[in-house]
């Protein structure tokens, strides 16, 4: 997401020069002469500032090979039993993450059967279009394999609430020109994100799916 805006903030500031790392563990800032870093989910270090940039949506998916074999699910029940999930750990925690969901006043947590987990998401989404399994991520992150046909929806009438995301730098260091301009774009990057509509996916109950059952059931006569 930050990576394909970036030639738009080298327009804007031709003269400012950036040091990205790119890694899902938690960075020490200071320790590590980091002037900032944006990170997901819940903030654990109070120390620094935080500014709130906006949230991502998260969908779930598979590829279409393993809906072929598996068959589509309709209820995220279905996921515990006849599936394979791909988890992904948290590299600060070495825990899975569960899939969540919720619809209404439905609220549904699974840890399912798991033949892969991961701790970087890149790896993360490969191993869902490999089709070693169904996972759930980013919109922003799912969003061009889907387009491309190599992932398809799934459970689409079932959400799981926004991941927030926030960037973060040192209290006790004076924040540069440079550094504000970066943040400030940031926001405004955020920003125009949050205000888009979700995009429409063709999901299970499409007829591209529907095709998929067809096939599927072809297989097992």
């Amino acid at each position: 997401m930050l990576i394909p805006a970036l030639p738009q903030f080298q327009e804007e500031y031709p003269e400012i020069e950036i040091e990205l790392g790119v890694t899902d563990r938690s960075v020490h800032l200071i320790r590590e002469g980091a002037d900032c870093a944006i990170r997901g989910g819940e903030l654990g270090d109070q120390s620094l500032i935080s500014r709130l940039l906006g949230s991502s949506r998260w969908l779930t998916a598979a590829s279409p090979r393993y809906l072929e074999r598996h068959g589509i699910p309709t209820h995220p029940d279905e996921l515990t039993a006849g599936h394979v999930l791909i988890h992904y750990r948290l590299a600060r925690t070495g825990r899975p993450t569960a899939f969540r969901f919720e619809r209404g006043e439905n609220r549904v947590t699974i840890t399912g059967r798991s033949f892969l987990s991961v701790n970087e998401s890149n790896a993360h989404l490969a191993a869902g279009i490999a089709g070693l399994g169904v996972l759930q991520s980013f919109e922003w992150k799912l969003r061009p394999p889907i387009q491309e046909g190599l992932l398809v929806p799934v459970l689409t009438e079932w959400v799981r609430p926004n991941h927030p995301f926030h960037v973060l730098y040192p209290s006790s260091r004076y924040m540069s020109t440079r550094l504000r301009v970066f943040i400030d774009w940031l926001v405004k990057l955020f920003a125009g994100l949050n205000k888009s509509q979700p995009p429409t996916y063709r999901s299970a109950d499409d007829n591209h799916n529907r095709q998929i059952n067809a096939r599927f059931e072809d297989v097992r006569r």
